[in-house]
């Protein structure tokens, strides 16, 4: 017995071209969320938690070819001189910190920095690592919900609230940040 059909290899391709749920939609006829839920029953399926995963465990199963993906296909985007942007301050158990995402004219995160108002320099590096892989994979064209999956829910041993938010980690903050500018309909 098969475990993915046709329609889901299918799916599945596009996916490994790097298309967005959008892009798939649209050459389908059906809507992002008709593919995000055909999405999650694959992911369900092949027991993955998110598109790399999904990809990966359909070339073990023999679905997908792995000479046809090819990770590095996609140009690097570069950096204008001048972005638009925006700051978000938001409480961590570390301290405020501060969110500068900066986006090209058309709404689409090109670069992501957050700085710790009070910390150790072991976070303010973390923070800084995680921001500078952000910043390089957007540049690949890394949608930035695979982001916002991947850091929400981190734990540390000092959350906080804030808004009615549980604010887990810095990591956490960050998704939460990303989350909101994407559902203001600024970025795919």
């Amino acid at each position: 017995m098969r475990l993915l059909t046709d329609k889901q290899v299918t799916l599945l391709n596009y996916v490994k071209e790097g298309k967005t749920n959008k892009q798939i939609a649209e050459h389908l006829g059906k809507s992002s969320r008709t593919i995000r839920d055909y999405l999650t029953d694959i992911y369900r399926r092949l027991g993955a938690s998110n598109r790399l995963e999904a990809v990966t465990s359909a070339v073990r199963k023999g679905y997908l070819d792995l000479d046809e993906i090819n990770l590095v296909e996609k140009p690097r985007q570069h950096r204008t001189k001048i972005l638009e942007g925006q700051t978000v301050k938001i409480p961590t158990g570390c301290g405020s910190m501060y969110v500068m995402m900066n986006h090209d004219k058309e709404g689409k995160i090109i670069e992501v920095f957050a700085q710790l108002g009070r910390a150790g320099t072991c976070a303010r590096c973390n923070n800084e690592a995680i921001t500078r892989c952000i910043t390089t994979g957007l540049k690949y064209g890394v949608p930035v919900t695979e982001y916002i999956k991947q850091l929400s829910g981190i734990q540390c041993n000092i959350p906080t609230w804030h808004e009615g938010y549980n604010i887990k980690s810095c990591p956490d903050a960050l998704s939460m940040i990303l989350r909101d500018f994407v559902e203001l309909g600024n970025n795919e």
